[in-house]
């Protein structure tokens, strides 16, 4: 099965248009599934003009009226040519995986749902028409996971709750043992670390039998730590090699699903002694996606990212020092000389020998002496009134549609407030009004990633905002939701806007947003 190898979207939608002929009903479940996951490699990286995917839209709009007719062979076939024309959208999946289920052609309907979670791993239709062909295959366990992982994403999806409800009762009238914790522990796993792992979280009852992770005991412990690192090690190796092959974007994918790992892990053995371990992976972790930025030249994402690998405070000296040193190389390729400077001291305070530092340093004092530019910023205050200029200037470009330059002017105020803060004062409740300037600089930023289309870059500086700054700041959930919408992802889109309104009640601008929403969801046909 060597699909991976195909170039084009149209070879790609060959496949998959044709996916019942080289997948064979006779195969188990576990295989069909993994034959599949192989195709993710392709879909990830495919390339879609503007003019195919308004094509795609056309057919699958014609799908949808058909459905309202019940003739599924003619939507199966609008479905079909549109996955032809976008193999990328994963709405064009469930919406097939719908045609299966009414012909009762469940593992096929569980494939498509497959193929859209690759797409969109979050995507709440995918999980729907996944557990509705596991209730066809019978497997409701399996199906009460995803269910559950519905709820988790969209809490207040009716068909999802009805479903849900009656798959808790086919479980109990079939003496079916399972815990709501355990359940919630696998959905959570699965929505995180991606349906490749589905192994690892389904039958959650005989997993914890067969590889226990605890805290009372070492060996059992180690067992489990030693799977999810054998994930961990998997998943890096994969990046390493796409890196190799100069695929940053799809190196960078793996690198996060390690994180996602280490996340998991650390939650269920919270207090241990290998926590040290994690963390020294966590931050090689974030240095390697650093590496990737740094070779497509977003060197502001890459000052972020080492940031994050110097504040887990790894053990292994050589990961901070690899951390400081791609800091430093980005804040001198941003003209940052200051910031580079300091990094590079610190490199050389870990390793006194080390010659890249001894020569940089040389350079940069050199080049500030010329310039009588040396200046040391020692004080939060200080730093954040600087900060204040770069907002300003953002602003001002902002306002004249000039968005790449608004992006460098809030970078640089990010980078500088990065350089001048540690985590403890980030935390500290009483520097929550000074912060708040930074906070804008994320906001603002974001906003001009979605004026360019790049919402996944908006999402993530919202996110730095709510998990490192202020976990209830308004703004941030708000454009955060707004950059889902745009993605498609209406149902966490929702959610986010929701919890802006909850935080800030009587926003209009937010309960406009939140109600365009609702009024776009209640139009759209449901098939």
């Amino acid at each position: 099965f060597f699909f991976f190898k195909q170039k084009t979207a149209y070879e790609i939608a060959q496949r998959l248009v044709g996916s019942e002929m080289c997948i064979r009903d006779s195969d188990t479940t576990t295989k069909r599934l993994k034959m599949i996951a192989e195709e993710k490699h392709a879909l990830l990286s495919i390339g879609v003009g503007e003019s195919q995917k308004e094509e795609a839209k056309s057919l699958r709009l014609k799908g949808n009226e058909l459905i309202k007719k019940a003739d599924y062979q003619g939507a199966y076939e609008c479905y079909s040519q549109s996955i032809k024309a976008d193999p990328t959208e994963p709405s064009s999946y469930t919406n097939r995986a719908f045609v299966h289920l009414k012909r009762k052609e469940f593992l096929k309907a569980l494939e498509d749902s497959n193929r859209a979670l690759f797409l969109s791993k979050e995507f709440v239709k995918g999980f729907q028409r996944r557990a509705e062909a596991y209730i066809g295959l019978k497997e409701y366990k399996k199906a009460f996971i995803s269910l559950r992982a519905v709820l988790k994403l969209d809490p207040k999806n009716e068909s999802g709750i009805e479903l849900h409800n009656q798959t808790r009762k086919t479980l109990s009238d079939s003496a079916i043992v399972f815990s709501e914790k355990d359940i919630d522990k696998a959905a959570l796993s699965l929505i995180a670390g991606g349906i490749e792992i589905e192994d690892q979280v389904v039958g959650v009852k005989k997993e914890e039998e067969k590889i226990p992770i605890t805290k009372s005991t070492g060996k059992e412990e180690k067992k489990g730590t030693d799977q999810v690192f054998d994930i961990f090690n998997k998943c890096k190796e994969e990046g390493k090699e796409y890196h190799k092959q100069g695929k940053h974007d799809a190196a960078m994918e793996k690198y996060k699903m390690c994180l996602q790992n280490l996340e998991n892990l650390k939650k269920s053995i919270d207090g241990s002694a290998l926590m040290a371990e994690i963390t020294n992976k966590e931050a090689l972790t974030y240095t390697n996606i650093a590496v990737c930025l740094k070779q497509k030249g977003r060197y502001q994402d890459v000052v972020i990212y080492a940031t994050k690998a110097i504040d887990a405070k790894p053990e292994e000296k050589g990961i901070i020092v690899k951390a400081y040193m791609l800091r430093a190389y980005a804040n001198s390729s941003l003209s940052k000389d200051d910031a580079a400077e300091k990094d590079w001291r610190k490199v050389q305070e870990i390793q006194p020998d080390n010659s890249e530092a001894k020569d940089a340093l040389g350079k940069i004092q050199e080049a500030l002496t010329k310039e009588g530019a040396h200046k040391v910023i020692d004080s939060l205050d200080e730093a954040l009134r600087n900060t204040d200029d770069f907002k300003k200037k953002g602003n001002d470009f902002f306002k004249a549609k000039n968005y790449n330059n608004a992006i460098k002017e809030f970078s640089s105020g990010i980078d500088l407030f990065l350089l001048n803060v540690t985590p403890t004062q980030m935390k500290d409740e009483s520097n929550k009004e000074r912060l708040s300037i930074v906070c804008q600089l994320f906001t603002n930023r974001a906003l001009c990633y979605q004026s360019l289309s790049k919402n996944d870059l908006a999402i993530e500086d919202c996110d730095y905002v709510l998990q490192n700054i202020d976990p209830k700041n308004g703004k941030a959930f708000f454009r955060k939701g707004t950059s889902l919408a745009k993605l498609g992802k209406t149902a966490e889109a929702r959610a986010s806007i929701e919890q802006a309104l909850k935080n800030e009640p009587g926003n209009a601008l937010y309960s406009a947003e939140l109600k365009a929403l609702k009024d776009k969801a209640s139009k759209k046909p449901q098939s």
